[in-house]
C-alpha cells in the first residue's frame, strides 16, 4: 500500500501560540498547517513557571507566573485574578494577557486557588464560604512567596481581573494593603447580598442553589462584600463595565463607584455601552487593555 497515512498533532508551549501539525508516516515528515497566532509567534515571547504552594491549614495549590524574557528582576506585578471562581482554573500554556504585560515589562502571577477548578471536587469545595477568607489568603500567600524568590518586591503589584476576578481583586488590596498598589476590576461584583436578585442569575434556580452553598453566612455576606467596607479601602481602583452585563449587573460598579467618591476613594469609573460580561467588539477590547496597561504604568515602579 502507497499511500500514506497521517496524523494531526497540536503542540502547546507556555511560550508562544499553539500549532497543529500534519504528521506523514510514511515519508515521515512534519508540516506546519497552522498556528493559533502567527503574528504572535514571530515576537518575543516570554517564559512562565510553575509555582507549588501550601496553604497555611496545609491545602497544596498551584500558580503560574510569567517574566520579561531577558531581563533581570524583580519586576513589578500584576497579579491576573481567574473567575467563577468554581470550575474555573489557570492551565500550563501560552496565555495571552500574561505575554501581553509581561511584553511591557510586567511580571504576571495566575493563581488556582481553592475553589478552582481542574483539581477535584474536594479541593473545589474548599472554597465554600472562603469567597473572602481561604481564597484571598491564596492569592496573597503566592504573592508573598514571589516577594520572597527575589521575582517581584513587596508592594510593587496591582491586581486585574473580571467577574468574580474583579470581586477579588478589589477585596484582596482591601485585606492586604501592604501588598498592592492599586486594583483594576471588569465586570465584578462587590454586593453579594443583592447579586442572586440580580442579572440572569435570578431566573436560574440551579445557579442561585449553587450560589447559596457556596456564600458566606449571615452577616458575613456583607463582611464579604467591599461596598460595606468602603473605610478600609486605601488603593487606587480602576472600574470597568460594561452596561449590557447580564451576569454580574452594571448597577455593582455604579454603587461602588458612588460610595468610594463619597468618600474621597480613589476611583477611576469606565462604561462600556452595548457590552455584555465579555468583550465581543474589538475596538472596545483594545480599550480596556489601553486603560488598564496606562493604569498599571502609573502606579508601578517599572
Amino acid at each position: 500500500d502507497n499511500k500514506s497515512n497521517y496524523v494531526l498533532i497540536a503542540a502547546s508551549w507556555n511560550d508562544r501560540p499553539t500549532s497543529v501539525y500534519l504528521f506523514d508516516e510514511k515519508l515521515k515528515q512534519v508540516k506546519e498547517l497552522v498556528s493559533e497566532n502567527p503574528a504572535i509567534k514571530k515576537l518575543a515571547t516570554h517564559p512562565t513557571r510553575l509555582l507549588k504552594l501550601k496553604a497555611k491549614d496545609q491545602t497544596k495549590y498551584y500558580a503560574y507566573y510569567t517574566t520579561p524574557k531577558k531581563q533581570k528582576g524583580p519586576f513589578p506585578l500584576v497579579v491576573k485574578v481567574h473567575g467563577g471562581p468554581f470550575g474555573v482554573e489557570e492551565r500550563w500554556g501560552f496565555d495571552k494577557e500574561s505575554q501581553f504585560f509581561a511584553s511591557h515589562g510586567f511580571a504576571v502571577l495566575r493563581v488556582n486557588y481553592r475553589g478552582s477548578g481542574l483539581l477535584g471536587h474536594h479541593f473545589e469545595s474548599l472554597g465554600k464560604y472562603q469567597i473572602h477568607k481561604g481564597i484571598q489568603n491564596d492569592i496573597a500567600d503566592a504573592v508573598r512567596r514571589l516577594n520572597k524568590m527575589g521575582v517581584t518586591t513587596k508592594g510593587n503589584a496591582c491586581l486585574w481581573g473580571g467577574s468574580f476576578g474583579a470581586y477579588a481583586s478589589v477585596m484582596n488590596a482591601l485585606l492586604f494593603p501592604e501588598l498592592y498598589k492599586c486594583s483594576a476590576a471588569f465586570g465584578g461584583i462587590y454586593d453579594w447580598s443583592t447579586f442572586l436578585k440580580e442579572g440572569d442569575i435570578r431566573a436560574n434556580e440551579w445557579a442561585k442553589n449553587y450560589w447559596k452553598e457556596y456564600l458566606p453566612k449571615n452577616n458575613e455576606i456583607k463582611r464579604a462584600s467591599p461596598i460595606y467596607r468602603i473605610s478600609e479601602i486605601s488603593k487606587p481602583i480602576l472600574l470597568l463595565h460594561g452596561t449590557d452585563d447580564f451576569r454580574c449587573d452594571v448597577s455593582q460598579s455604579r454603587r461602588l463607584k458612588e460610595k468610594l467618591e463619597m468618600a474621597n476613594k480613589p476611583v477611576t469609573y469606565i462604561e462600556f455601552p452595548n457590552t455584555g460580561h465579555g468583550f465581543t467588539n474589538i475596538p472596545d477590547k483594545k480599550r480596556m487593555f489601553s486603560e488598564v496597561l496606562n493604569f498599571f504604568k502609573r502606579h508601578l515602579q517599572i
